[in-house]
């Protein structure tokens, strides 16, 4: 390792840049081979040009360097924190339950993942989806685990947001605050989904802080309920946007196989997306559905138009993946 001194163009933009780091901040360098090194900002100041100092190589660090107008240069140095290989793990795979991952200065692992199907916030139709997991600090200058993003995604392409009241259900709860070098921490991330959310596997992927590249990304097993045989057959035959785009319609038909009457209501009926769940507006016949035993009903649902470009539809246990929304 040595000190890479990095020329950059002297425009205004990037004096901008240099001026806008505050102590702490990452910088990364990618090299040929594919390996990042990361830097961390330690100080910024003004010197003559060709200052012999800035070529110095006694410490591991990084150097930009833009040239003023007035002749002098404007440095920025950042000592070295680590080096992460392309890819971890490797190319095309994901890290299982109890494989620890490295992420920059952060080694993650995924303890488990359960679903929470009581709890007194909880709509009729929704659950807690909790991940358990640990965080070591393996680097050298304290991780802020405010910064950290966690998303999940289900079996069918939807993705679901960090829900505080989710993670507060969980075994460890939110983690928050400070983690110092060499420690190790456990912290629950939670998400509000359907209760019908879609296997056979979820990924969760974990970053450091918004907008990194590096992150890490874990298949977790996931079997959903099974849906009682013999009781109802629910078929999707269509589903379109209304012509001014603010109403998602799905029609359908609902068949009692059973031998008792069916009932359908609200809390039978869900459509979530990465959005969040959405406001059925309509639905015909008017809620609740009554089926008789060998008798198909016709059905038509009205919602307002998810913010996404797909959505999940969980009625009487069936899901059903809508498509081209945007």
């Amino acid at each position: 390792m040595v000190n890479y001194v990095v020329g950059l163009e002297p425009l205004p933009a990037n004096e901008t840049l240099l001026a806008d780091l505050k102590p702490g901040d990452e910088i990364k360098m990618r090299l040929s081979n594919g390996v990042v090194l990361l830097f961390r900002f330690v100080e910024r100041r003004e010197v003559a040009a060709d200052e012999a100092s800035v070529f110095e190589q006694f410490h591991p660090r990084l150097t930009l360097v833009v040239e003023k107008e007035e002749g002098t240069w404007q440095i920025a140095t950042a000592d070295y924190v680590a080096e992460v290989e392309p890819v971890q793990p490797p190319s095309g795979t994901l890290a299982q339950p109890g494989q620890a991952v490295r992420v920059g200065d952060a080694q993650v692992t995924v303890i488990k993942g359960h679903a929470e199907r009581s709890g007194p916030d909880l709509l009729p139709g929704t659950m807690y989806y909790l991940v358990e997991f640990s965080v070591e600090n393996v680097g050298a200058v304290p991780l802020d685990a405010n910064a950290f993003t966690m998303q999940l995604q289900d079996g069918v392409g939807n993705k679901y947001l960090l829900s505080p009241a989710a993670s507060a259900a969980g075994e460890y709860g939110p983690l928050g605050g400070e983690i110092a070098p060499g420690a190790t921490v456990q912290g629950t991330a939670g998400y509000l989904v359907p209760d019908t959310l879609a296997g056979p596997a979820l990924i969760w992927t974990f970053s450091p802080r918004p907008g990194s590249e590096l992150q890490a990304s874990v298949s977790i097993p996931y079997e959903p309920e099974k849906v009682p045989a013999g009781h109802a057959e629910v078929t999707i035959t269509d589903a379109f946007l209304s012509d001014d785009g603010d109403r998602l319609i799905i029609e359908g038909e609902i068949q009692n196989t059973g031998g008792e009457p069916l009932t359908v209501e609200l809390s039978d009926i869900s459509l979530s997306s990465s959005a969040g769940m959405s406001e059925l507006i309509m639905a015909a016949p008017p809620l609740p559905w009554t089926v008789q035993p060998g008798q198909t009903q016709v059905i038509e649902l009205q919602y307002s138009k998810p913010d996404a470009s797909a959505a999940l539809l969980s009625l009487l246990g069936y899901s059903f993946e809508i498509q081209g929304l945007q």
